[in-house]
């Protein structure tokens, strides 16, 4: 069945933005001690130059690109030092209040592709945070890789034209009733224990039992 020329210009548009995801993604080397490879610099003028004009990539859409092979490296090694350079290229500011949304093009010379990509790789991202970030109590023991990736999500999330602090509030909340799942199931699991130790079948959570839970709870919230 032949195909029609929107399913054929469809097909190009993902077959160029795939190519130039592979060129930027082969500037990465696991193996050298800064993750790049050498004559990085070099090797990414000689794409802006040569290649991406060809492909009708331009520096919006670059930008998106190299977003998004940054923090797929960071979802494979979980190196702070890679989730730091997501954040360079997303262009976040140190000062969380200077976030504007900006991270989607509103008008880019490159049109529709650069518009269509770049939402598809704050899409994308945005569906890797939220599944991680509502359970950050367990995905997260560092603060400070906590704060690095809540700010790329509330800066993609104002991106994409959804309220920062609601945003937030489903990832404190989700979290929230994680840990609180997992706390209630130690502490049933430590009442079966003194039910069989004991041979008291008739044991339950009492009131001593569910305060050292919601103290275990305090104690981890005030460590993150």
């Amino acid at each position: 069945m032949c195909k029609t020329i929107a399913q054929r210009n469809v097909e190009y548009t993902a077959l160029r933005v795939s190519i130039a995801e592979a060129l930027l993604l082969a500037m990465h080397d696991d193996l050298s001690e800064d993750g790049y490879i050498e004559q990085k610099d070099a090797y990414v003028r000689l794409l802006q130059k040569c290649v991406f004009p060809a492909l009708g990539v331009d520096s919006e859409l670059q930008q998106a690109l190299d977003a998004w092979v940054h923090f797929r490296q960071y979802l494979q090694s979980g190196d702070d030092a890679t989730l730091v350079q997501v954040r360079k290229c997303l262009k976040i500011q140190p000062d969380a209040t200077s976030r504007n949304g900006g991270a989607l093009p509103k008008k880019s010379n490159g049109g529709a592709l650069a518009q269509a990509a770049s939402q598809a790789v704050y899409c994308a991202m945005q569906k890797h945070l939220v599944t991680s970030l509502c359970d950050f109590f367990h995905e997260y023991t560092g603060a400070e890789q906590l704060a690095g990736v809540l700010d790329i999500a509330m800066f993609v999330a104002s991106g994409m034209g959804r309220d920062e602090l609601q945003t937030l509030m489903r990832f404190i909340m989700a979290s929230l009733e994680h840990h609180l799942e997992r706390l209630w199931a130690k502490a049933s699991e430590e009442v079966a224990a003194e039910q069989a130790k004991d041979g008291d079948e008739t044991a339950e959570l009492d009131d001593s039992s569910v305060a050292k839970m919601l103290t275990a709870f305090a104690v981890s919230v005030q460590a993150r």
